[in-house]
């Protein structure tokens, strides 16, 4: 993230340049950093190393050798953090396989599922089988249900996010968590069970 809290996303990956290969930042995309006052990344080496006092990078080896970035502007922009994956191994074409799961879970009918999802129904079946506006909405309905769901298990687990998006989302939920830790505790004895058939303050 960058700037100040909650910030703005940064991309978790450099762009890839046409015609440039293309190299991936060392630890998953956790850039070296360049946060600390008088100092910046080398546009050559790519390493944080000291600025002079006029701004340029200070003379440093990569190698044996000096770096070519030596006396140069230092790289520009600074990330100051970078996004790391939601579960090792995960891409975005992985997360049709889950959205598959959840129409498969709401009960959805085949030709609905296969227009959402972009697919071509074969055979006859894709020639009488239609999709109703009544589908449509039992659908809608289905997947709020499952998307407010899933709002409430990530607030079970922070209510704040640095992500903008999120963190507003997030904003009655966490609303609710006040109001539920500001009650007052109940009195002793205010939720004591009375045996049936007896009043309050009758003795035997």
């Amino acid at each position: 993230m960058s700037g100040l809290w909650p910030g703005t996303p940064l991309p978790p990956w450099p762009p890839a340049q046409p015609g440039v290969p293309f190299t991936p930042p060392a630890g998953r995309g956790i850039p070296r950093l360049a946060g600390k006052e008088g100092s910046g990344r080398c546009p050559a080496c790519n390493r944080t190393v000291l600025l002079r006092r006029d701004g340029l990078v200070i003379s440093h080896k990569a190698g044996d050798v000096r770096c070519p970035g030596s006396a140069h502007e230092p790289a520009e922009p600074v990330p100051v953090a970078s996004w790391l994956p939601l579960r090792v191994g995960l891409t975005p074409h992985g997360l049709r396989h889950g959205h598959q799961t959840w129409l498969d879970d709401l009960g959805v009918r085949y030709v609905l599922q296969s227009d959402r999802m972009g697919h071509e129904v074969p055979g006859m079946r894709g020639v009488y089988s239609h999709i109703t506006s009544g589908m449509r909405e039992a659908l809608t309905v289905g997947l709020q249900a499952l998307w407010e769901a899933s709002l409430r298990e990530r607030g079970r687990i922070a209510t704040r996010s640095p992500v903008r998006v999120l963190d507003a989302l997030l904003g009655p939920i966490r609303e609710s968590t006040n109001k539920i830790g500001s009650q007052s505790a109940p009195k002793p004895g205010h939720l004591t069970a009375r045996r049936p058939g007896r009043r309050p303050g009758r003795t035997s």
